[in-house]
């Protein structure tokens, strides 16, 4: 071989080993592409299978928690919100809210605008107060000044000596009023069908209530409950914000306000405002939802609404817990005192769960012309029994119980007539609470007044239960209500769950048992005396006027002394 075909040679060699040497980088960084490829779709792939196990693995519920914990941060929490004390992740704390040792003390903030607001509305549904309260006016004067002797006023305008029966002459310096001890043979006829409170009407009386409750009676009573307005709590030095307030009750309420006292019943709903205030989603006092304030406006004696509940529950019926409280309200001229208030468990709040372990059934409140459930008034039903929850449930088990009572067969076939009504309501549980209602004389219920109790369906025996509420009127003789029998006999089918119940010697002997008990028990007149006497020492130092209130403790002392006799003489005369 020639040089220069040597050399040629050569540089063709070394071009074919310099292309050949291309052609692998270039096979060997597609590989590497395609590799890098496919770990990053196995990478993704594992990215998105991860998360789809993540998320398999959340529950709807703990998704749902994590929106309401977000809802919430989103709004912080008032400064000083504790799980214990504000929220409702707790159970109610009855030590701490109702104490049976001590007497608590709670401000209330109303800003003025507010306070006015409240007493606006009042005017609006109650008219104007009748009574002068020192200082110029409702809401300006010293707590107690307005209240009027006896404890009570009357109706703004209204004068009961029109409705005096002919020849009465009322003694000098007598009072009339709802409240009033009238004279026998003086009775104001407010209802028909008896004297002043006496009155048994023909199904009831209006919503709200009235003297007598009856048809024709006179109404004291507003159809509305007061409006709600925000306000400030503050307790053993926690803060509760925006909780709603409100004034509440009945007769109470308007005796009151009419007065032109301060000293008005309140209720508080702690998270009334929630959605205006979403930072008190859920707010709680120590648990509990809502509180009922009970001024001493009608009661000096300031014990029995808490007495008639001790009874009812040493009886073995479901009853709220009371506590006192030393209230003071600040509507922009500082806190002032309104005295010594019962603070009472609300039944739809906390009652009936703390009970019953829980409160799903039905919860009606009875209050109306057709919760006397007299004949005729089966199409009132959804007037007179505000649903308390449940609001999408329709009214089938009072109608049940409705027709039960009235069926045919009370008066063809007893047994199968009982057998029906007992598979509807609790027979028992009402029974006891009438001989307690009895026994105590309490007037302002059913039997009287077409209003004051509760009805719930337990879904555990799917039956109708009655609960009983409201007993500042109790514990007292010749009450508005008159003075009705052991026996019942005065009572009509204008009360047909008394009438025709104890028209049944089965019931009725059940009934009398139930009287002769609580007597033995729950109402022991020792075991009441002596509790009484830890009552006056606790509370002595908190009330308005310590020598009348030490004058209506020895009053319901005695009571109770005298009325187990009545018991007693009750009993011999039944038993023989």
């Amino acid at each position: 071989m020639t040089g220069k075909n040597l050399m040629k040679t050569i540089k063709n060699t070394s071009i074919g080993y310099l292309l050949a040497l291309l052609l692998l980088l270039a096979a060997c960084s597609t590989t590497d592409t395609q590799t890098a490829s496919v770990a990053t779709d196995n990478a993704s792939q594992t990215q998105v299978e991860n998360a789809t196990t993540v998320e398999e693995s959340v529950s709807p519920t703990a998704i749902a928690d994590t929106t309401e914990e977000t809802a919430v941060a989103g709004d912080a929490r008032p400064e000083g919100w504790s799980e214990e004390t504000h929220s409702n992740d707790v159970d109610p704390n009855y030590a701490v809210v109702f104490p049976q040792d001590q007497v608590n003390t709670m401000t209330i903030t109303i800003v003025p605008e507010d306070w006015q607001a409240m007493l606006d509305n009042m005017t609006e549904l109650y008219g104007e107060p009748s009574g002068n309260a020192e200082g110029g006016g409702f809401g300006a004067g010293a707590p107690g000044a307005g209240r009027p002797a006896g404890g009570g006023g009357q109706p703004a305008g209204f004068d009961f000596t029109e409705l005096l029966p002919e020849g009465c002459e009322l003694p000098e310096g007598f009072v009339p009023g709802p409240d009033a001890e009238w004279p026998a043979g003086c009775e104001p006829e407010l209802a028909a069908g008896g004297p002043a409170g006496g009155g048994r009407p023909q199904g009831g009386g209006e919503r709200g209530g009235g003297v007598g409750g009856g048809a024709g009676g006179l109404n004291i009573g507003g159809s509305e409950n007061p409006d709600y307005v925000a306000a400030t709590i503050e307790f053993a030095g926690d803060v509760w914000t925006n909780v709603g307030v409100r004034f509440k009750g009945n007769s109470t309420l308007t005796r009151g306000w009419n007065s032109g006292s301060v000293e008005l019943p309140f209720k508080l709903d702690f998270d009334e405002f929630e959605d205006d205030y979403p930072e008190i989603d859920n707010q709680r006092f120590y648990g509990f939802k809502q509180l009922s304030l009970s001024s001493p406006s009608t009661d000096d004696s300031y014990v029995r609404a808490a007495l008639a509940y001790d009874v009812m529950q040493d009886a073995g019926l479901i009853a709220p817990e009371t506590a006192w409280y030393e209230l003071f309200v600040d509507y922009g001229e500082g806190p002032v005192s309104f005295g010594l208030y019962t603070v009472i468990e609300v039944v739809d709040d906390s009652v009936i769960k703390t009970a019953l372990g829980d409160d799903d059934g039905n919860i009606y409140e009875g209050d109306g012309n057709a919760s006397s459930l007299a004949l005729g008034t089966l199409d009132q039903l959804a007037g007179s029994f505000e649903k308390e929850n449940n609001d999408e449930a329709d009214y089938s088990d009072l109608e049940a119980l409705y027709n039960a009572l009235h069926a045919e067969t009370r008066l063809t076939d007893s047994d199968q007539w009982r057998s029906d009504l007992e598979a509807v309501f609790d027979v028992d549980t009402f029974l006891k609470w009438l001989a307690v209602n009895s026994v105590i004389v309490n007037w302002d219920t059913y039997g009287e007044m077409a209003h004051n109790y509760y009805l719930y369906h337990d879904p555990e025996t799917d039956l109708l239960t009655w609960i009983g509420w409201d007993y500042n009127e109790s514990l007292e003789s010749g009450g508005r209500g008159g003075n009705t029998s052991l026996s019942q006999q005065e009572e009509t089918d204008a009360w047909p769950l008394i009438r025709y119940l104890l028209d049944q010697p089965t019931y009725y002997d059940q009934y009398v048992a139930f009287i002769a008990e609580i007597d033995a028990d729950a109402f022991d007149a020792e075991t009441v005396a002596t509790k009484l006497q830890a009552w006056e020492t606790l509370l002595a130092p908190y009330v308005a006027n310590s020598a009348q209130f030490t004058a209506q403790i020895d009053t319901i002392t005695n009571f109770v002394a005298e009325r187990h006799n009545v018991v007693e003489l009750f009993l011999s005369e039944t038993n023989n």
